[in-house]
């Protein structure tokens, strides 16, 4: 196919002219260029001299292909445009009005679904040249490309055209600095192939051209537009240029309907054409029906919408627009120009994150590079960790089986040769912005998994170690986000960071390195890593496990695998890491040095409680907290707590921590709601109250038999007594006019212990006041199992003594009588 073929075939031909009578002056500039090439400067160009932007062309076009030597010619013997004097001002053309032009504006000029490719394998680029696919940095040698321009740009010259002013010498300095521009960026893609066909990588490559790696990689980089459009698609995309100038009126009109760009995005949101694009036809036609919406929408949709459109009420389509838009399709083009169609479409990231936020955060928010980057709440911003700020958790089944000595667990195994064998659970604490290992756990349990209790048990021991975190705990989902956890994160005053993949989470890189050590370790006894691996290892397992063979003979015991475990662990430590993003640092000397300057919170043993293995949030019922602790399968005991203060919280909400296997099993009660502290202090959730003792008969006995503990059984009983028999009792006779002629005072504790103070009128006071005194001190110093009856004491001869012990009595009982 010749070159005035590819024209032809491309839509860019003109098939016949304006006449001559057609105005020949527009807008200063637009015709002296044409088209498609800027005016001159402001000299007019001679026979025997090209002005710059001519000496551009010369250049970008001196060793082209015929079809793109043909389209940067000047040269006035072309068949394929007219004179410039023929042409149209640009600011004129109207579509379907001027034969010089394709029909539609230049945007307009687009295949079937706006995909932007013509035939013949040409790009179609709104305002841009028709350039023919070449990605090679230089074009094959044409001799048309060699001729002079200067000369036919003069011959172009409308006859009535006034001299280019300063707007035209602008219009062809900008198509000048973007041709420059545009061979520029194809020297650099040149040099980097070279650069990379000698071994360089990308990155590599990218930093030794000083561009960044996105320079040269993704499908619309430079590098890629090089590769497949050639020069054209390294050409500068503004707007405002001449191709903005050939807007058509359609697109002026959509425009300036300012919700109609939203409505569209909406429903190509909404329009689930594949896993990451919607439809563009299908938004358009939904907008030009409005303000008639699907059926199937609810009001709730409806509200929606019209948030998004930031309108009261649904908006009308305008009815010329509309039929517009469906004459175009019914004569077979786009619904609307590519301007158009490029604003309605939305990033795939977008469409992704609206139709899936979960899994576009795993995608996307949680990418390489991300993990040590935190959202810092009070500055508002993506932060990088420092050493200290945030620890992290997780579990991982290693693939070395180990030999347990036991004998409590029955298995085929274990009964043969006294021995659990297994792949247990190892649990690991990590500083999540430097892989520093804090802490770990190898936790044994007949059926392989862990449970919370040895999450805080882990915890416990990090935090005893290092101390507690600036920021918080970033763990996962499963066991790691059960209440008990969530519970002493927020009880140490840590924020939780909640993580869905494992892209999230720094550690498994540690463990990844730590299980590539320890296959070294063992290889005898390594399962592998991956499916269908290590196959003799696994066969030699399950034939141990069902008792077939001696397991002692070929799996480590756990002393040796727990002895290796620490030594992986502190090579891990004292390796340097090395990271693009982050630079390289030594686990163990950055976290040093960092807590040395800035010292974390220490956990005090009084803080113990907070990692007890059992929690339980209860509604305080008169003097006692009532929880059931799950002891074998399908079996639990209740535990009874109570204390001296917990009557005035009656009816409130605690939460209950304690330890149910400690020897002395005293439980710390949190409060859940606001209260008023018995002194009349407001109080509010989270409040420590204090310690509740163990008074319960049930659970005592069962800490008994399991001999966990020897507990005062009679505690919970002594307890009930308390509550059932206290009584506090005035009395007062009362006598003429008023008088108290009797009092008498009575406070019994429920079991053995009763004071009374009584005083009677009749009486003298000496002697009823220092009897009932007497009888007071005598029930306090020594209790008796019935309440004690006053004495009656004879006088003393000392009536001095005797006065001055009476008075000494009266100053210390005044406020009973009151």
């Amino acid at each position: 196919m010749n070159e005035e073929q590819n024209i032809q075939s491309s839509g860019s031909t003109c098939a016949s002219h304006v006449p001559s009578a057609a105005p020949a002056d527009g807008p200063q500039g637009a015709t002296a260029c044409g088209p498609d090439l800027p005016a001159s400067p402001a000299t007019p160009a001679t026979d025997g001299e090209s002005t710059p932007a001519a000496a551009i062309v010369s250049e970008l076009t001196a060793a082209a292909s015929p079809t793109v030597a043909a389209f940067f010619d000047l040269e006035s013997d072309s068949d394929l445009c007219p004179p410039t004097s023929d042409l149209c001002p640009l600011d004129e053309v109207t579509p379907g009005t001027c034969d010089c032009a394709p029909t539609g504006a230049p945007d307009e000029i687009e295949p079937e679904a706006n995909s932007g490719y013509g035939q013949a394998g040409l790009r179609l680029v709104p305002g841009q040249p028709i350039i023919e696919h070449h990605p090679a940095s230089s074009f094959p040698g044409s001799a048309r490309a060699s001729r002079a321009s200067g000369s036919a740009r003069a011959s172009r010259a409308p006859a009535g055209a006034p001299p280019a002013g300063p707007a035209g010498a602008t219009a062809c300095g900008s198509r000048e600095s973007d041709l420059r521009e545009a061979q520029s960026r194809a020297n650099l893609c040149q040099q980097f192939d070279e650069l990379t066909a000698g071994g360089l990588s990308l990155i590599q490559a990218a930093r030794s051209l000083g561009k960044s790696p996105s320079w040269f990689s993704g499908a619309n980089s430079m590098y890629a537009r090089w590769k497949r459009d050639g020069l054209a698609g390294l050409l500068p995309q503004r707007s405002g240029g001449l191709a903005s100038a050939a807007i058509s009126s359609l697109t002026k009109e959509l425009e300036s309907l300012p919700w109609f760009i939203p409505a569209a995005q909406y429903f190509y949101l909404l329009s689930n054409r594949t896993h990451a694009t919607g439809s563009v036809p299908e938004a358009i036609k939904r907008v030009i029906s409005l303000p008639n919406v699907p059926t199937g929408w609810t009001h709730q949709q409806c509200g929606r919408f019209l948030k998004v459109l930031g309108l009261p009420e649904l908006p009308t389509f305008p009815k010329e627009l509309r039929e517009i838009i469906l004459a175009r399709e019914r004569s077979k083009q786009t619904l609307v120009p590519d301007r158009i169609a490029r604003r309605v479409r939305v990033n795939p990231s977008v469409v992704q994150h609206f139709r899936n936020p979960r899994d576009w955060s795993l995608n996307f928010q949680s990418a390489p590079g991300s993990q040590r980057r935190y959202f810092n709440a009070g500055r508002g911003q993506r932060e990088i960790m420092n050493p200290g700020d945030w620890f992290g958790g997780d579990d991982a089944t290693p693939g070395i089986a180990v030999c347990v000595p036991c004998t409590e667990v029955r298995t085929p195994c274990s009964l043969k040769y006294s021995v659990l064998l297994g792949r247990f659970q190892f649990l690991a604490y990590d500083d999540a912005g430097y892989d520093k290992i804090l802490a770990w756990d190898y936790v044994i349990r007949p059926r392989g998994s862990y449970r919370a209790e040895d999450i805080l048990n882990g915890m416990g021991a990090v935090t005893r170690t290092h101390g507690i975190p600036r920021q918080g705990f970033q763990f996962e989902g499963g066991t790691f986000n059960s209440l008990l956890v969530r519970h002493a994160i927020e009880l140490l005053g840590c924020q939780h960071w909640r993580t869905y993949s494992p892209h999230q989470k720094s550690i498994e890189a540690v463990f990844h390195k730590v299980w590539t050590r320890l296959a070294v370790q063992f290889p005898h006894a390594d399962m592998g890593r991956f499916r269908d691996e290590n196959k003799a290892n696994c066969d030699l397992y399950e034939a141990c496990k069902a008792g077939h063979k001696d397991p002692r003979r070929y799996f480590p015991t756990l002393d040796i695998v727990v002895k290796v475990f620490e030594e992986e662990v502190a090579a891990h430590n004292a390796k340097l890491i090395v990271s693009d993003q982050y630079g390289q640092w030594v686990p163990d000397d950055i976290f040093a040095a960092s807590v040395a300057e800035n010292p974390l919170r220490p956990c005090a043993r009084d803080m113990d409680w907070i990692f007890a293995p059992f929690a339980a949030e209860r509604l305080v019922r008169g003097m006692q907290i009532t929880v059931r602790v799950p002891m074998f399968e399908d079996f639990s005991v209740p535990f009874d707590f109570g204390a001296d203060w917990m009557p005035h919280y009656n009816r409130k909400k605690i939460r209950i921590h304690f330890n149910p296997r400690q020897p002395k099993c005293i439980a710390k009660v949190v409060l859940l709601e606001n209260a008023v502290s018995p002194g009349g202090q407001a109080q509010s959730a989270g409040t420590i109250l204090g310690d509740a003792q163990l008074i319960g008969e049930t659970g005592s006995y069962i800490r008994y038999i399991m001999e966990w503990a020897d507990d005062n059984q009679r505690a919970g009983y002594l307890q009930r007594q308390r509550v059932a028999n206290f009584v506090r009792r005035e009395t007062r006779g009362i006598g003429a006019g008023g008088r108290v002629e009797y009092s008498k005072s009575e406070e019994r504790d429920g079991l053995s212990t009763v004071t009374t103070i009584s005083k009677e009128s009749g009486e003298s006071a000496e002697s009823g006041s220092l009897g009932s005194a007497r009888a007071s001190c005598a029930a306090v110093d020594a209790p008796s199992t019935a309440p004690s009856a006053p004495s009656r004491v004879s006088p003393a001869p000392d009536r001095a003594a005797r006065r001055a012990e009476l008075e000494t009595l009266r100053q210390q009982t005044d406020h009973l009588f009151v």
